[in-house]
């Protein structure tokens, strides 16, 4: 079974469950905003998950391509790809250039709304000292991208492969 869980308490919830595949990266790592929003170091709870899901090998993807992917959405990146028109028809490349197309941009900086009237406090927190949200989303995603890191890292030293150096490949 897989989960989508990029949040602390997700990826807690997931263990107890018996989840053996988690297919987001750990970027959300506390619902304490206001003390701990910009942490960069792991906590023990959040060493505790890892340690448990290295240890019993479960899979874990971390999703890189998913803040980026938000990210290029945002900056409208993708859309400039020049290598786009040898994976996409023409037509569907002219509609991701339009005000229809522009959906998923929209959708994403439509969260600050939701957030601002879901979680005031969060969203104070999260906006910070940016103008508008079109510049909070790509220091969030900075900040999500440095945490990947983290526990890529963190899960890379304690998963031990073994592999029989003699076997042909």
């Amino acid at each position: 079974m897989l989960m989508h869980a990029p949040s602390l308490e997700g990826h807690q919830m997931g263990l107890n469950a018996g989840i053996q595949i988690f297919a987001h990266g750990l970027w959300n790592w506390t619902d304490n905003f206001e003390e701990e929003f910009s942490n960069l170091v792991l906590t023990e709870a959040h060493k505790e998950v890892l340690e448990e899901i290295a240890k019993k090998q479960f899979g874990y993807q971390i999703t890189f391509r998913t803040i980026t992917g938000e990210e290029d959405l945002i900056s409208k990146k993708m859309n400039s790809d020049v290598h786009l028109k040898h994976i996409y028809p023409k037509k569907y490349l002219e509609i991701l250039k339009s005000e229809e197309g522009d959906w998923g941009r929209k959708k994403i900086l439509g969260r600050s709304a939701f957030l601002k009237r879901t979680n005031p406090s969060a969203y104070n927190v999260m906006k910070g000292n940016y103008v508008n949200d079109e510049d909070m989303w790509p220091a969030l995603y900075k900040l999500y991208k440095i945490r990947l890191n983290i526990v890529s890292k963190f899960l890379a030293d304690r998963i031990v492969l073994e592999i029989d150096l003699n076997t042909n490949f």
